[in-house]
């Protein structure tokens, strides 16, 4: 019922959060590291990391197939 989608809601809103935070200590580590070794080949591994280029999980690969999951509540409601 509701209460499940707002949980789940909340739940992916954390995700999201969380997913956010990485990005930004990604994104401060790898400046301080550029301050304190200079340009270099290890760049090539620590490549640049830009919001635009993380994915909101709606949408994506972690989505589930609606399909599926109707096949699967109406297989458990049966039981």
């Amino acid at each position: 019922g509701q209460h499940s989608n707002t949980r789940a809601y909340d739940n992916l809103y954390r995700l999201e959060h969380k997913c956010h935070l990485s990005v930004e200590k990604y994104q401060v580590a790898r400046a301080a590291l550029i301050e304190l070794r200079g340009l270099g080949q290890w760049m090539a591994t620590l490549q640049e990391l830009k919001m635009e280029d993380i994915q909101s999980l709606q949408g994506s690969v972690f989505e589930i197939d609606n399909e599926e999951e109707q096949r699967k509540t109406q297989m458990s409601k049966k039981q």
